[in-house]
């Protein structure tokens, strides 16, 4: 008899139904799947343990990842290495209180990373190249370092640490992006200002807005897709604009009803090319280039950032519960498991009619 936190599945018919409190009766079969990936009349559902679904996600696994306190901005190296940005206020500390990032590993291994703590790390990305860095694989992490200053430092492979930039045009920063030329940008977060950092080392404002900073992306081919919302809220707008600076759309998005993700930008997806994110109410969305939303799923919690993997699937920080969650396309059924479910299935059904 299986653990009953264990969770067993199959592509065939159902075997065995097998209770776990307070949740649904799950299809005991063949497969095993993550202990909390459960499979309803085609449709995924992660349960926590206690057994209630917890995300509706049809065509997709969602599991858990990888446990880590206080996740935020989500960024891969070139080697599938995720790094994960860190706020302290998650475990009861200061929300720019100094903290080490994470570093998960292909393998699942979760490591703190770098030579030492950096005052609020929690947005990351990679210089996978170099080019901003001087050093491939490098992390940067933006920084607010006082009232009137943010820093973006950035750590080697080595975990050594070094200061790319200090800027007084705004203290905290809300995003990174890279622009078709390799060129660093720089979304503030109170003063959602963009900055460009290009690979000479020359820093320059590209542009200056008002609101408050939610996140920036870039879709390689010239745009910059920036979202803002009013003070002290995140229920604004995503405008869009050229590599130059110069205003594409001033309404590209509005009314986003909290989307407080830091969106990814898609160039290629089931849904198309667009922005990925998550809403306050727990919905996982796909906005196409036209501003067109398709829902894909329901159930999420706080998730500041959503990426996509080297090997397909999309990888969500949930910040409330302290881990990275994995959304992967429901596998190809292997169709040797078919054959032994049925074969099994018809020795039971054997086995009843001999009593």
């Amino acid at each position: 008899m299986p653990n009953k936190n264990d969770v067993w599945c199959s592509i065939g018919v159902p075997i065995k139904r097998y209770p776990v409190e307070d949740g649904p009766m799950i299809p005991w079969h063949l497969e095993v799947l993550p202990r909390n990936a459960v499979l309803v009349c085609g449709v995924f559902f992660l349960c926590p343990q206690g057994g209630r679904a917890e995300f509706v996600v049809p065509g997709y696994v969602v599991e858990t990842y990888a446990e880590v306190a206080d996740p935020i901005e989500l960024a891969f190296d070139s080697l599938g290495n995720l790094f994960v940005g860190r706020d302290n206020s998650g475990s009861g500390g200061s929300q720019v209180g100094p903290a080490k990032i994470h570093r998960i590993a292909p393998d699942g291994t979760v490591t703190e990373w770098g030579a030492e703590a950096l005052s609020d790390p929690d947005v990351v990305a990679v210089d996978t190249s170099g080019a901003i860095t001087g050093t491939p694989n490098s992390v940067l992490v933006g920084q607010r370092v006082s009232t009137t200053t943010g820093r973006v430092r950035f750590i080697k492979p080595d975990q050594s640490i070094s200061v790319l930039f200090s800027t007084t045009q705004f203290n905290n920063i809300a995003g990174f992006g890279f622009d078709s030329s390799g060129s660093l940008l720089v979304q503030g977060l109170f003063t959602p200002d963009i900055l460009r950092y290009d690979t000479n080392a020359t820093l320059t404002v590209l542009v200056e807005q008002s609101g408050r900073g939610v996140n920036l992306q870039t879709d390689g081919a010239g745009l910059i897709y920036s979202a803002t919302g009013s003070p002290g809220t995140y229920d604004g707008r995503v405008r869009i604009f050229s590599e130059a600076g110069v205003l594409v759309d001033d309404a590209y998005l509005t009314g986003l009803d909290g989307f407080r993700s830091n969106f990814n930008y898609l160039g290629q997806s089931p849904w198309g090319s667009g922005l990925l994110g998550v809403h306050s109410n727990g919905e996982l969305a796909h906005y196409d280039l036209t501003g067109a939303k398709t829902s894909i799923g329901t159930g999420f919690s706080q998730t500041p950032s959503v990426v996509l993997g080297p090997d397909g699937a999309y990888y969500l920080s949930d910040f409330t519960n302290d881990r990275v969650l994995r959304v992967a396309p429901v596998p190809e059924p292997d169709s040797l498991l078919v054959l032994l479910s049925l074969w099994v299935l018809t020795i039971i059904r054997r086995g009843r009619r001999d009593r």
